[in-house]
């Protein structure tokens, strides 16, 4: 929602894209979500993307309670099948204390998917 809210401000928000995959935090994203798309009157798209492996995520503990494989391409996937035609970038939200646990938050990996997203789709990815 910080993402959202910046890009908003910055005259760049076209959209957002919730996707539910059947985490913990989901209704909680998803009732913030509804809230901002009523407040601000943004466009929202939902996704359902269920089947994902979720591991430890689904009720588990411990360092790979959160590890998700390949999430954030999932995420990012859906953002820019929303966004194709309509805006040359996605937000995501990752943050530098993200980079140790996850590498799909980083950055060097955050460039490459928007190179890949860019060459194919005309829509980059941005991570303030």
């Amino acid at each position: 929602m910080v993402c959202a809210e910046l890009a908003r401000r910055d005259g760049r928000l076209a959209g957002l894209v919730f996707v539910d995959y059947g985490h913990p935090a989901q209704t909680a994203e998803a009732w913030k979500s509804f809230a901002y798309h009523g407040r601000t009157g943004t466009t929202l798209h939902t996704v359902h993307a269920f089947g994902l492996r979720l591991g430890a995520m689904a009720g588990g503990s411990g360092d790979d309670a959160r590890i998700v494989p390949a999430r954030n391409a999932i995420l990012i996937a859906a953002a820019v099948n929303h966004a194709a035609g309509v805006a040359d970038e996605v937000w995501f939200g990752a943050h530098a204390g993200d980079d140790a646990a996850y590498p799909d938050c980083r950055s060097s990996w955050v460039a490459a998917m928007s190179d890949a997203m860019r060459s194919a789709y005309g829509v980059g990815v941005v991570a303030p």
